[in-house]
């Protein structure tokens, strides 16, 4: 089973390179066809700035993981969740750090351009793409949390559930006032929700 899994895991992991370097290819000329190649020119641009700020995380990601591996072998949950724990605050001031960072780019990107294009575009592209990069990133880690956004004192954490196509088609959350979901209960919260998220999309046919 683990072998097919791995198998199954190595072939999505090439058919997405192939669709990232087709797409490479076919995307940007899509754009300069319907827009222009100065449009395509700002996109690039926008993108590669924003991916500057990306390299704030300096692999800390991958050191997670591999500093993971022993605990959960252990089912030692203490260590586990201090891990989880300094994760968490590490990559929650990258997230400040990167609003702050777009929001300062897309009032300042448009003086940089060609002036025949509004502030207002450009300023919205960039926030668009910004949006588009931590979507990645919320893809990438498994859930997303509503911390005082919508209502003070309230948060709320959602993980997405697949289907056997790999698209997002439900999602499970966990609401609750501020003084319960604390802190220190997030990650415990957030591992339980994408546990229960994998295991319905598995009974959908999703495949990891």
């Amino acid at each position: 089973m683990r072998k097919k899994k791995a198998v199954i895991n190595i072939f999505g992991s090439v058919s997405l390179q192939l669709v990232t370097v087709i797409c490479g290819f076919i995307v940007p000329r899509l754009i300069i066809g319907a827009y222009g190649s100065d449009v395509n020119g700002i996109i690039n641009s926008a993108t590669n700035f924003l991916n500057y700020i990306t390299l704030l995380d300096a692999g800390v990601g991958g050191v997670v993981r591999a500093a993971l591996y022993k605990p959960l072998a252990e089912e030692n949950y203490i260590k586990v969740s201090g891990v989880l724990r300094s994760a968490e605050m590490f990559f929650r001031r990258i997230c400040a750090v990167f609003v702050l960072y777009a929001v300062v780019l897309s009032c300042f990107f448009p003086y940089l351009i060609d002036e025949k294009f509004k502030w207002s575009f450009t300023a919205s592209l960039v926030i668009i793409i910004a949006l588009r990069t931590e979507l990645a990133k919320v893809r990438k880690q498994g859930w997303a949390m509503e911390d005082e956004e919508y209502e003070t004192g309230q948060r709320c954490i959602g993980a997405p559930v697949y289907d056997y196509k790999g698209d997002i088609v439900a999602a499970i959350s966990a609401s609750g006032e501020k003084h319960v979901l604390t802190d220190d209960r997030v990650n415990e919260v957030a591992d339980y929700l994408v546990k229960k998220a994998f295991e319905l999309s598995k009974a959908l046919g999703y495949v990891e």
